[in-house]
């Protein structure tokens, strides 16, 4: 009987201890998925605060454009300068986030879509490798699918920069290395400001449509003359009517395109994004957003 008993006494404080244990692992489960709640809904929030003053930065920056990249009347320094007038940027602190804002004159670049629509893609290729800084990045034209919306629609044969650029490995670049490589190169900017690109740009541009003398002559002009129109300084020149008009439709005098680059500093990690705002008529706004 008294063997019975404490075979019984062993049987239930083994029960005992199995329940304790099965009720520690549920326990400590509950535990990790409510910290891993508690972790992932922190980064959410963190992820809608960065988002929210990323959109806030760009608004502001599309409001300050004008003001910041004011047209400079006065001859650029140097032949080989890429971009002296392109760019402007402040910083702000928000929720501990370092937001460093990049504003982009995009109609002060080589527009590839644009030359596209009047040189063909071996001549835009090799004007687009002479606007490339760094021998790590390789150009990869990938055209969109034929039966796309946007490719049926013709609106601009390349959408992103991943159709057209590479690292040595045929992967697309990281977003440093694309903000670098954007700087002389765009898809959205339209005819290039006359007044507001680089020498490099204005010669490259001009070299590719009308030859290397009219580049130059044109160049020469805009640096003795800083204030005339892309008309005036056309008329100076005395081009062809046939080199006119192919100048004309790579080159203007308006900024038709802005682009705004947020590097969002937090810790160790930097997200970017990127906004450009095209603009059609007075009125008529595009925008193309991408963040990486």
């Amino acid at each position: 009987m008294k063997s019975s008993r404490r075979r019984r006494s062993g049987f239930m404080l083994m029960m005992v201890l199995v329940i304790i244990v099965l009720v520690s692992i549920v326990v400590a489960g509950f535990a990790n998925h409510s910290l891993k709640v508690a972790v992932n809904s922190q980064a959410s929030e963190r992820n809608v605060q960065r988002k929210w003053a990323q959109a806030s930065c760009q608004r502001v920056a599309l409001e300050l454009d004008s003001e910041l990249l004011r047209v400079n009347p006065k001859p650029r320094n140097s032949p080989n300068e890429v971009g002296q007038l392109t760019n402007a940027f402040f910083e702000v602190e928000l929720s501990g986030v370092t937001h460093k804002v990049v504003i982009t004159d995009e109609s002060a670049k080589a527009d590839l879509n644009t030359l596209l629509e009047v040189l063909n893609e071996d001549r835009v290729t090799e004007l687009a490798k002479s606007l490339i800084s760094r021998s790590d990045v390789q150009l990869r034209f990938k055209e969109l699918p034929k039966d796309s919306f946007e490719r049926t629609a013709a609106i601009r044969r390349f959408q992103s920069w991943d159709q057209v650029f590479t690292d040595l490995e045929e992967r697309p670049l990281s977003p440093e290395k694309l903000l670098e490589q954007a700087n002389s190169l765009t898809l959205w900017g339209g005819l290039v400001n006359y007044r507001n690109s680089s020498d490099v740009v204005l010669r490259e541009v001009s070299k590719a449509v009308a030859g290397p003398i009219v580049a130059d002559r044109l160049l020469a002009v805009r640096i003795k003359s800083p204030d005339f129109s892309f008309e005036q300084a056309l008329k100076s020149i005395n081009p062809t009517e046939q080199q006119a008009t192919r100048l004309g439709q790579v080159i203007g005098d308006q900024s038709e395109a802005t682009g705004v680059w947020t590097i969002s500093s937090e810790g160790n990690r930097q997200h970017y994004s990127l906004l450009v705002r095209r603009t059609f008529g007075r009125t008529i706004n595009r925008y193309y957003s991408f963040s990486w």
